[in-house]
């Protein structure tokens, strides 16, 4: 072998490992990319689902707390029926409208949390709107009194359940 047969023999070595080189980097970036984009979508997915959960819990927090407030002035006598904001109190529209999209972003466990806080809530309403017909709650000794408190503390465990389960589900 001459010196200009090595020389080419070095060459071609030269280009066919520059080659090997450059698809193995374009390799690894494409991967890379992949992976990226994988780990992006993850994220926004993860910010839908906190985003479907705050939103609910904010939604049934506010909503117990206006229907805590109903519960308490008929046990105190004090809710003057004719001037009472019943209607925006005891309207679970937004809390359906939460309950729905936790159930499009998921997972199976926080939409059957969702559906389960919804029933603990709106439990409530039928109670107070029949308490409000008599024109009050009897007191503790009164059996309609005694159930809305029960519903109260069941809805109190629901949202409570549907956090804890939320902060699981988004560590």
């Amino acid at each position: 072998m001459d010196t200009g047969s090595v020389a080419l023999l070095g060459a071609v070595a030269g280009v066919l490992g520059a080659a090997v080189g450059g698809g193995c980097a374009i390799g690894a970036a494409a991967l890379t990319g992949r992976k990226q984009a994988a780990a992006q979508h993850s994220h926004w997915r993860r910010q839908l689902r906190r985003d479907a959960y705050a939103s609910l819990l904010s939604c049934a927090f506010k909503k117990s707390g206006e229907i805590d407030k109903v519960q308490t002035a008929l046990l105190r006598g004090s809710l003057d029926l004719a001037t009472a904001a019943l209607p925006p109190a005891l309207e679970l529209e937004a809390l359906h409208e939460a309950c729905n999209l936790v159930a499009l972003e998921g997972p199976q466990a926080a939409s059957r949390a969702a559906g389960e806080l919804l029933t603990a809530i709106s439990g409530r309403v039928p109670l107070l709107l029949l308490a409000v017909e008599q024109g009050s709650l009897g007191g503790e000794d009164d059996l309609l009194s005694f159930e809305c408190e029960q519903r109260r503390r069941e809805a109190s465990e629901a949202l409570e359940a549907f956090k804890v389960l939320a902060q699981r589900l988004l560590d």
